[in-house]
């Protein structure tokens, strides 16, 4: 439970930080910088499910035997966590500046 509050907690903070990003509000060199410390630790854990569909494992065990990672539910959330991180990337990509920016509108349908 004090992990999901922290996890929950932690997201919100992200989802504001992108918010003022997006906005351009007050500093946002540190704001960017967090973001980015972020989408890369959400895209590293996320491509952890790489090795795992590859290898077609469904579960995986510490030394001691004990399992760690069961299931489904590792690669779901790690695509969930992946699919974070390059929304973030995308995000600060976007932010960066006039000059560099995909315009996302132009390519779809009408």
């Amino acid at each position: 439970m004090l992990g999901t509050l922290a996890i929950a907690t932690l997201l919100v903070g992200i989802a504001l930080s992108c918010f003022l990003v997006a906005r351009r509000m007050g500093r946002l060199l540190g704001l960017r910088i967090a973001l980015g410390i972020f989408a890369v630790i959400f895209l590293a854990r996320g491509l952890l499910v790489v090795p795992f569909l590859c290898a077609g494992q469904r579960e995986w065990h510490t030394p001691a035997g004990k399992i760690v990672v069961t299931g489904e539910w590792f690669a779901t959330g790690s695509l969930v966590v992946l699919v974070i991180g390059l929304l973030i990337c995308l995000g600060l990509y976007q932010t960066r500046s006039k000059a560099r920016s995909l315009d996302i509108g132009s390519a779809l349908p009408r």
